[in-house]
């Protein structure tokens, strides 16, 4: 199976729009200790996406592993990035896997360290190219991604047009 390294925002989107577990079919996901605190902070407002990736971590379905804090200090040391996203970063360019980030600087910094990304709308894309989920659950995400991400319904449009949905 297939090894990739998360980040909160890509998580939380992912669990918003239902498709988490359809990944996780696919893919195995380790993130940092900073990324999990990141999103356990969403207990604190009962976002139930925060709940649910508890739950998949105490099942083992997301696994918690640190990069090296050398690593971590010569990145910081170059890039301006929130502490998830820069442990994230770490951790995939440690062991040479994909980084599932939606995070604009985050990409940035990605595609400069040569670091293969995902985000949650590409995530989305696989799976229906994949015909790992229906057309309808396809469709129900997109709305999801809308009303709980960073999409807009132009991005949608681009999608649609990408997959002929």
């Amino acid at each position: 199976m297939k090894l990739i390294v998360g980040d909160a925002s890509s998580l939380i989107l992912l669990a918003k729009a239902n498709i988490l577990d359809d990944l996780l079919e696919l893919t195995d996901i380790i993130i940092p200790t900073i990324v999990q605190q990141e999103i356990m902070k969403g207990k604190e407002k009962n976002k139930q996406d925060a709940y649910y990736i508890e739950q998949l971590i105490n099942q083992n379905k997301i696994q918690i592993e640190e990069p090296s804090e050398i690593n971590v200090s010569k990145i910081k040391f170059i890039y301006r990035l929130d502490a998830g996203e820069l442990y994230a970063i770490t951790l995939a360019r440690e062991k040479g896997i994909d980084l599932l980030i939606d995070d604009r600087d985050g990409i940035i910094v990605c595609h400069k360290l040569n670091i293969r990304i995902h985000t949650a709308l590409t995530i989305l894309e696989e799976l229906i190219i994949g015909k790992f989920i229906s057309i309808d659950k396809a469709k129900f995400a997109l709305t999801l991604l809308i009303e709980n991400g960073r999409y807009t319904p132009n991005d949608i449009k681009n999608i649609n047009e990408r997959v002929g949905l």
